[in-house]
């Protein structure tokens, strides 16, 4: 099971074996084939070139460097979220990393998405949103057969042992439930993992904490709250293991 936290809002977010921190908010009642750009990427990914990496394994493919979610919950409802990923690939199957999913519909949309390398040598690469390709989801799940859902597509090139791929993306929605997860815990060992909650005035969270002890929030501004872990150790898959989200 993986580790995890859940915050719920309100106008007052869970942690799994794998951990995670639910957020959950409620209002207060108070007053294809990538194109590559040789472009720089950002200061935040340059800055773990000489990262120590987490604890590893010589079979391990690649390990997570850095992982930050911003979550900022708008007076009227709607979420927006950023999330920030680095990783450094260490053996030929990290590749896989590179080739990034999200999706979509008609509740939940992606503003921008920008993708990296830091190969070991050479220039960066970057590829953008025009970059990606967009289809529709293949194939009915439970007996659905239509859905507004799309799959965004984006592979960043030069993922070879030694390098550096990280992305960011900005999502936005309006949930039925005002509620996020923060899931800091997955397959991979991670160095770094924050969560950023920025709630409106008159706004306060409930945070609950899954599989892992409870860490306490640093306030970074006003009515903004962050939290940290290091040095999170991989899940190792095992045969027949529960699913993945129980």
């Amino acid at each position: 099971m993986n580790s995890r936290s859940c915050c719920s809002l309100q106008r007052s977010r869970p942690l799994t074996k794998a951990g995670f921190i639910a957020v959950i908010l409620a209002s207060g009642f108070f007053t294809a084939s990538p194109r590559a750009n040789a472009a720089d990427a950002p200061a935040w990914m340059h800055a773990l070139v000489n990262a120590e990496l987490p604890k590893h394994d010589e079979k391990t493919d690649a390990v997570q460097l850095y992982f930050e979610e911003i979550l900022t919950v708008q007076p009227n409802g709607k979420l927006k979220e950023t999330d920030r990923r680095v990783y450094k690939i260490l053996r030929p199957g990290g590749k896989q990393l590179a080739k990034l999913r999200f999706y979509v519909n008609n509740e939940q949309r992606i503003n921008h998405l920008h993708g990296w390398c830091i190969p070991a040598q050479g220039k960066d690469y970057e590829v953008k949103d025009k970059d990606v390709v967009e289809n529709g989801l293949v194939g009915a799940e439970e007996g659905i057969l239509y859905s507004d859902a799309k799959v965004k597509l984006l592979e960043i090139p030069g993922a070879e042992p030694g390098s550096l791929i990280g992305y960011e993306v900005e999502s936005e929605g309006h949930p039925y439930v005002l509620q996020d997860e923060w899931f800091f815990q997955e397959t991979l060992p991670v160095a770094d993992t924050r969560y950023t909650l920025q709630l409106p005035p008159g706004w306060e969270y409930k945070a609950v904490w899954v599989n892992h002890p409870e860490v306490t929030p640093i306030s970074v501004g006003s009515n903004q709250w962050q939290w940290q872990l290091k040095d999170v150790p991989e899940i190792q898959p095992e045969r027949r293991m529960p699913p993945w989200r129980d």
